[in-house]
This record gives structure tokens, sequence and C-alpha cells, in this order.
């Protein structure tokens, strides 16, 4: 997180986020001290994709200082892939490919 504003922020501040299309994946930061002209490491964000109906999502951000007043928000726009379930057990084979590789041909 950065904070290039002149809003001056202490400690005390979170940083409240959530999935724009599935607010119930959501979390906060607590007890963050921004200061000013600085970048600080906040956390990492992790979650379990839900079922897609496409791949593009947003994370909406909100900063609210240590009385609750919110600061500034803000989005990053992710791309989210499901793991699947069903692997390929197909092989690929390339049999003249593989003869050259192996007789340096």
């Amino acid at each position: 997180m950065s904070h290039f504003s002149s809003t001056e922020l202490g400690p005390g501040c979170r940083l409240e986020w959530h999935l724009d299309r599935w607010p119930e994946i959501s979390g906060v930061f607590e007890n963050i001290a921004p200061r000013h002209a600085q970048i600080i490491r906040v956390g990492t964000i992790v979650f379990d994709v839900p079922k897609l109906d496409r791949v593009r999502g947003r994370i909406n951000f909100r900063l609210l200082d240590a009385t609750g007043a919110e600061v500034t928000s803000n989005h990053h726009e992710i791309y989210l892939f499901p793991r699947t379930t069903n692997r390929s057990t197909s092989v690929i084979s390339a049999r003249r490919l593989r003869e050259q590789l192996e007789h340096g041909l």
C-alpha cells in the first residue's frame, strides 16, 4: 500500500477488501500504519475461487482511518481461474522429434 497524499494517517488504520461479484469473499487488514511518502506491505489476499461464468473480477478496497472514517477507496482488476478436477491423461508423442533429440541429429 502506498501513501502519497497530504492526509495524515496514524496507527490503527484498516484496509477492507471484497470481491465485487461475491461480497461474502472479503477480509480486512487491521492496525496498519501507513507513513507519508512510503510504501508498506499490508498482507496477502488468498481465497477459494467460486464457480464462475466469466474469469474477470475486481477486488474493491477501502482504507479507513483509526476513527473508522473512509479515507479512500480503489479497485484492482483480476483474472480468476478455478482449479479443474478433470486432468488430461493424454500423451502427445512426436516420434520424429524424439528420435532427433535422442540421436542428436
